[in-house]
């Protein structure tokens, strides 16, 4: 020890800085490796904040939807792409400029033919008689027919012959045979075997008159076909506007529905007479309130939500050719924004029809009722709508499927197909077209 201190004392600078190493090594190791462990999770925070960044970048592009109510579909991406970008700015604005463009058409001939009945009505009436005059032209008044009738008269609708002019008839036939009897045989009393001629005769002029009626006419149609919230007597008190609208409303479906059975007996653009027609005889048309429209069949249905069209519900029973069905469903689809969303049919007993003055013709016929689905922009209506029926339909909840009548069980496989003349359809319950000793052509 004693011969260190003298060497330390005289080296001490050596031993100053071998003490300095000695302390700084252990110190810089501690160091460093604090210093780096600070780094490397400053650059891993740093790392996870670009590859947040990035991974948030990723968009969700999308094209509007070409009808109502539909959902568009989303496309994603990871990270944006002026490439994709500027795909869906240009094709978002042609689907936008196509849609205003059949919105547009759409909207033409939706509204085409269906102006109010009466000026000054809608939405808030001129006066307080205009209510009153809105009802008289539905009812008629006077000379100036119901606007119904008028509708009838358009597709050359009628009822059956006139019983009192076929009696006339027939009494004048009978009248004259008695004569020609007493001018050969001197008394007004027929033999068994003239009285059976007399009487095919007089059936054969009988039918003779219903055909040759059938011929004058299209249809057989009136007025009590028509049912529903059909406005029949003329109110003593001018009608409130909401109450007018719900009948301008009906008025124009049944005008769509008419209008679509005239067009099914049409031939080369003139209507036929019942022989030759399509829907030999409307038997019921039924408007159904909105509240309780809207298939299951094509989605559609009135809701507040849908703030684009209103869907209104009718069926359409007649008497139909049946090789020809398909006929009237193409006529309904071409008229207006009309679907048939079902069908059913049963056999007619078109002999106790006969009785009643109901000719159809030769061919084979059924009685077919259809479920329409009608469709009303409200780009159009709401122009005309009170204000009061606006505020009501945007609350209108979503229209109940149970409201409608139940759907008949389908018919497809059932439908009558091009040689369905030659067939007869399956019967329905004890109905039939034919009996015991009947003639061809319901004769």
């Amino acid at each position: 020890m004693n011969n260190i201190m003298p060497w330390v004392k005289a080296n001490l600078a050596i031993v100053i800085i071998s003490a300095v190493i000695l302390v700084v090594l252990p110190a810089s190791f501690v160091g460093s490796n604090m210093w780096n462990s600070k780094i490397r999770k400053g650059r891993e925070n740093a790392v996870k904040t670009k590859w947040d960044a990035l991974s948030n970048a990723s968009v969700s592009l999308t094209l509007p939807p070409a009808a109502p109510g539909q959902t568009p579909t989303p496309h994603h991406y990871d990270a944006p792409n002026p490439a994709v970008i500027e795909y869906f700015k240009v094709h978002r604005k042609s689907i936008e400029e196509q849609v205003k463009q059949v919105t547009v058409e759409a909207e033409l001939i939706n509204k085409e033919g269906h102006t109010a009945l009466v000026e000054g009505v809608f939405p808030t009436p001129a006066n307080t008689t205009k209510t009153i005059d809105f009802a008289e032209a539905l009812v008629g008044k006077g000379e100036k027919p119901s606007a119904y009738q008028v509708l009838l008269d358009r597709i050359k609708a009628g009822g059956p012959a006139d019983p009192i002019k076929v009696r006339e008839v027939l009494t004048e036939s009978l009248q004259q045979a008695i004569d020609r009897n007493k001018a050969q045989n001197s008394t007004d009393k027929l033999s068994d075997e003239d009285q059976k001629k007399l009487g095919e005769k007089l059936s054969e002029i009988r039918i003779g008159q219903y055909m040759a009626h059938a011929k004058d006419i299209s249809v057989y149609a009136t007025r009590d076909a028509l049912r529903g919230n059909i406005l029949r007597g003329i109110p003593p008190e001018p009608p409130a506007v909401a109450d007018c609208w719900k009948w301008q409303e009906d008025y124009w479906v049944i005008s769509d529905v008419l209008t679509a059975v005239g067009e099914a007996n049409k031939v080369n653009g003139k209507l036929t007479g019942v022989d030759q027609s399509v829907v030999k005889r409307i038997l019921d048309v039924v408007i159904y309130p909105l509240e309780s429209s809207g298939t299951p069949i094509t989605g559609r249905k009135n809701s507040s939500a849908n703030k684009s069209y209103d869907i209104r519900n009718a069926t359409l029973k007649v008497i139909v050719s049946s090789s020809r069905l398909p006929q009237l469903i193409d006529a309904i689809s071409r008229t207006d924004f009309m679907t048939v969303a079902d069908v059913s049919f049963v056999e007619v007993e078109r002999f106790r029809d006969l009785e009643q003055g109901f000719y159809y013709g030769d061919e084979h016929v059924i009685e077919a009722t259809l479920t329409l689905e009608t469709i009303w922009l409200r780009s159009w209506t709401t122009v005309l709508m009170p204000e009061a029926e606006k505020t009501r339909r945007e609350s209108t909840p979503e229209a109940e499927a149970q409201a409608l009548p139940p759907p008949s069980p389908r018919v497809a496989a059932r439908m009558p197909d091009e040689d369905s003349s030659k067939k007869t359809p399956p019967k329905k319950g004890d109905r039939s077209t034919k009996r015991p000793g009947a003639k061809k052509g319901g004769e």
